[in-house]
């Protein structure tokens, strides 16, 4: 439940606002006013409160709860500008008003008016450090404004606090999820739900976390070309997740058809172990059989994640339906990850001395969700050198299969491999 759902029946019921039944006639200055407004609120009848509060707002009156309840009104039709005004010029009539420097921050927030926001809730936490609520918003504002480390520091200090706030849980799940830490996510949103089996954003979250994979499986055909005609390719690969942190990796390649260059099998098995949260090492035995020749290699890899998951955040006006009810869309945000850089070092050893060759290649990734992107290139230093550049094009079909469309070009030969593959997870 949002924080301005629960602030006006506290206002009321804490406050003391409404002192019973108060009629049209018993109306006598604005006291009388906001009493009428405050009741018609109680009741639920915001659209009868409303001329009331317009009237008490714009005249100034001096009853802080009279703009708040205003400004909520407008902030429910989508007049965010006006709802801001309202909150605003409360704070002009109580400045220390505590929900109203809140809802000041949560309209600034639908505004995409992050760090205006932040400074809100930290104005809020200026005068009472201890202040749930602004501390769970100023988190949740450095998250969006892409200051994970800090967002993580600051949900814990409140779940230190009180260890089973359900916004702080699912918003500290919502950053470790972006940063594609799914089982510390998994376990914070599963934590909120215990607490409160039917906190929505918890379930919502929970679904967005990917189940643990424990295997892969390739399937690549590739048409080649060049001067000489056209050659087939298949390939087959399967990657076994033996932990979260290490993997077996099985490949195998076949050419279809005899090439200009020739006939050629290609097997091999790694290791792939994660060291942290940004560097990934391979290590491996390749042997490749073309024709009579056989040569063995020993690949070496590293992969660095050379920038973290970035959040695009995109300020949503809130609507009303067609049935008159108001429809709340405060923040629409995109989770991409990016910069992955990755780079292999490959030793290459043949039954004959013209083949030895050392191989370097390196690969950079676009993850936009959805759709990926990897642009690669290669070399190859020995008597015959050689480089290869390419480019894959990944989609999505669900959250378990993928399509792959691949080009390379080889200089060697002046060769062109076009290819479609098939990834799925088990």
């Amino acid at each position: 439940m949002r924080p301005e759902r629960l602030l006006l029946p506290m206002l009321l019921i804490a406050g003391g606002l409404v002192s019973g039944p108060v009629g049209a006639q018993d109306i006598d200055g604005a006291g009388a006013q906001f009493e009428l407004a405050a009741q018609l609120m109680a009741e639920g009848d915001r659209a009868g409160a409303y001329p009331h509060l317009v009237r008490l707002t714009d005249e100034r009156a001096p009853f802080p709860e009279a703009y708040l309840f205003r400004g909520s009104i407008e902030r429910e039709r989508g007049e965010l500008s006006q709802a801001e005004r309202a909150f605003l010029r409360g704070l002009e009539v109580s400045p220390t008003h505590r929900a109203l420097r809140l809802e000041l921050a949560v309209t600034l927030s639908w505004e995409g008016r992050t760090r205006e926001a932040l400074a809100a809730y930290d104005e809020v936490l200026r005068r009472d450090p201890t202040d749930r609520a602004a501390a769970v918003g100023r988190a949740r504002m450095l998250f969006w404004l892409g200051e994970h480390e800090r967002s993580i520091a600051a949900f814990e200090a409140v779940l230190e606090r009180d260890g089973e706030n359900l916004e702080a849980l699912v918003g500290l799940a919502d950053v470790h999820r972006a940063r594609l830490r799914r089982r510390r996510a998994r376990s914070l949103y599963e934590r909120a739900l215990r607490a409160d089996p039917s906190f929505g954003p918890a379930r919502e979250g929970l679904s967005k976390v990917p189940d643990a994979t424990r295997a892969e499986v390739r399937v690549d055909l590739g048409l080649a070309t060049s001067a000489a005609g056209f050659s087939g390719r298949g390939g087959l690969g399967l990657t076994a997740h033996l932990t979260p942190e290490l993997g077996l990796v099985a490949d195998f390649r076949q050419d279809l058809q005899r090439n200009d260059l020739a006939m050629a099998q290609t097997g091999g098995v790694s290791l792939v172990g994660r060291v942290g949260s940004r560097l990934t090492l391979r290590a491996g035995y390749e042997i490749q059989v073309a024709e009579e020749l056989r040569t063995h290699r020993l690949p070496l890899g590293l992969a660095v994640r050379v920038s973290e998951t970035w959040t695009l955040m995109a300020s949503t006006r809130p609507g009303v339906r067609e049935d008159g009810r108001a429809e709340h869309l405060s923040m629409v945000g995109s989770e991409h990850r990016v910069g992955i850089l990755r780079w292999t070092l490959q030793v290459f050893r043949g039954d004959r001395a013209d083949l030895h060759e050392t191989v370097a290649a390196l690969a950079g990734d676009l993850d936009f969700g959805r759709v990926g992107v990897r642009v690669g290139v290669a070399g190859a230093l020995a008597e015959q050198s050689y480089a290869t550049l390419g480019a894959q094009v990944r989609v999505s079909l669900s959250s378990r299969h993928d399509l792959v469309l691949g080009f390379d070009h080889f200089t060697l030969g002046s060769r062109h491999l076009f290819s479609i593959g098939y990834r799925g997870r088990l």
